[in-house]
C-alpha cells in the first residue's frame, strides 16, 4: 500500500484464467494441494469487493469485446464487508497483448460506504492525493458493475507463481443515491487464476500445464456488464447455460 501522497505501486505480469463449472471447489482445491509445484497457502482466504468504473458508452468493455490490444480497466477494491470501504484502493489494469500492468493507488482520504455509489467517483477522485493521480479520467466515468467473491491464495514453493481460487462469485448492480446494490447473478463456478511476472513464462507455463483445464480469457467486469444489460448471447457457452 502506498503512503499518502506517494506514487502508486506498479506490477507487470501475466494473468491466465479459467472459469471451472464442471468441478466442485473441493475438487479444484485438491488439484492445488496435489500440484507438483508444491503450492502452499500464502495467507488466509478473504472476501474481495470491486466497483468497476467505465464511461457512459462503456468504452473499456467495448475495447475488451473488440479485442483491442491496448486497453485499460479502472476499479475500486477493498476487502471484508461490502458496506464498509476500509483501506480501499484504486487499481488501474492496463493490458498490452497477453501481458498486463497494474497501478495501485492508495486512497487514505476516502470515507464512504456502499450507499450512494452514484457519488463514489467524486469521492474517489477527491481522495487521491499523489502527483499523477488519474482524477481527470475518473471524472468521465461512473460505477458500472460490482463484484464480490471469496479468494484463496496459494504460491509455488519457488515463490515465482501465485495461484488464486475465486468462489461464491456475486455480481451486483450499483444502487442509485442512498440505495444499496442489488443482486444480478450468483455464479457457483470456481475461477482459477495463475499469475507470474514478465520473464517467468517458463515456470508459469509449467504450473498451468499441470491443471487439467485450458486457460482462457475471463473478465469479471465484462461478465457483470453483459448480465446487467441482458447480453447473455455474448457470454461464454458454459456461463450462458448457467444464467438461463
Amino acid at each position: 500500500m502506498t503512503a499518502r501522497g506517494a506514487r502508486p505501486q506498479l506490477e507487470h505480469r501475466y494473468e491466465w484464467k479459467r472459469r471451472i463449472a464442471a468441478c466442485s471447489l473441493d475438487a479444484v482445491e485438491q488439484l492445488v494441494w496435489n500440484h507438483p509445484g508444491h503450492l502452499f497457502e500464502e495467507y488466509p482466504a478473504r472476501t474481495v469487493n470491486s466497483v468497476y468504473f467505465d464511461t457512459l458508452d462503456h468504452s473499456n468493455a467495448r475495447a475488451h469485446i473488440d479485442g483491442v490490444g491496448l486497453r485499460h480497466k479502472f476499479r475500486l477494491r477493498w476487502y471484508g464487508p461490502l458496506t464498509r470501504l476500509v483501506d480501499a484502493r484504486l487499481e488501474i489494469k492496463r493490458r498490452a497483448g497477453r501481458a498486463m500492468s497494474k497501478e495501485i493507488w492508495a486512497l487514505p482520504g476516502l470515507q464512504s460506504d456502499a450507499r450512494g455509489l452514484s457519488e463514489l467517483v467524486e469521492a474517489v477522485r477527491d481522495a487521491g492525493t499523489a502527483e499523477g493521480f488519474p482524477g481527470g479520467a475518473l471524472a468521465l466515468m461512473q460505477p458500472a458493475v460490482i463484484t464480490r467473491y471469496r479468494r484463496s491464495y496459494y504460491r509455488t514453493s519457488c515463490r515465482e507463481v501465485r495461484v488464486t481460487l475465486d468462489s461464491e462469485m456475486l455480481y451486483l448492480r450499483p444502487g442509485g443515491p442512498a440505495q444499496l446494490p442489488t443482486e444480478l447473478f450468483r455464479d457457483h463456478a470456481t475461477i482459477l487464476e495463475i499469475k507470474f511476472s514478465v520473464g517467468k513464462e517458463r515456470i508459469g507455463g509449467f504450473v498451468a500445464s499441470r491443471f487439467p483445464f485450458p486457460l482462457l480469457k475471463h473478465s469479471k467486469y465484462l461478465t457483470g456488464l453483459l448480465l446487467l444489460h441482458h447480453r447473455t448471447d455474448l457470454l461464454p457457452p458454459d456461463l450462458r447455460v448457467a444464467v438461463a
